[in-house]
């Protein structure tokens, strides 16, 4: 009987060591999501476009038979560098993905809330990539962009703001975000 009341007591005392230490590891969780002021998909959405502009993630946009664009998204090729000037590059490329990141964080806080949703995370990142479809693409006009994007109803609206971004960024000395084609630069507003 007393081998029981043991074998019962050191469970329950494990047991309770393990709830509190999973309890433990949910709070270091959503403390870490406070303190970055981003759920963890803004994050990544915001973390993406500003390693595209950085330098430290390569984005490419072509056109497939069908009308649509393809996306993908590499590592810059340093092979032919030194050791020594692949690690300024690198260094480089850090510092200034975490300017990007950021600038990019204050942009995608559409609500002034402090913190970046996953909502305004993806929205972001829509609207720099659809202002980099066009940069790299070169469309003739606005329609040709529709079938580029997967929600064709937001692009007139996501060059306009990636526009906007890019005076800003301009404005706070950060560089890296290409020009919008002529054609395609929609009017301040």
């Amino acid at each position: 009987m007393t081998g029981k009341v043991t074998t019962y007591f050191v469970t329950v005392i494990l047991s309770v060591a393990c709830c509190a230490s999973a309890e433990s590891d949910l709070d270091e969780y959503i403390s870490s999501i406070r303190q970055s002021g981003m759920s963890e998909s803004a994050a990544g959405s915001v973390r993406m476009v500003a390693g595209i502009l950085s330098g430290s993630t390569t984005f490419r946009a072509t056109p497939t038979p069908d009308g649509s664009v393809g996306r993908s998204y590499g590592s810059p090729e340093d092979s032919q560098l030194r050791w020594e000037e692949k690690v300024k590059v690198r260094t480089t490329r850090v510092a200034n993905a975490e300017a990007w990141t950021e600038f990019f964080k204050d942009q995608a806080d559409t609500d002034g809330s402090g913190f970046v949703s996953t909502q305004e995370g993806m929205a972001l990142r829509r609207q720099v990539e659809t202002g980099l479809v066009a940069v790299q693409l070169r469309p003739a006009s606005i329609e040709q962009l529709y079938d580029a994007g997967p929600e064709a109803s937001k692009v007139e609206a996501d060059l306009a703001a990636y526009a906007v971004m890019r005076a800003e960024a301009a404005k706070q000395g950060l560089e890296g975000m290409p020009a919008l084609p002529e054609g395609l630069n929609p009017a301040p507003r």
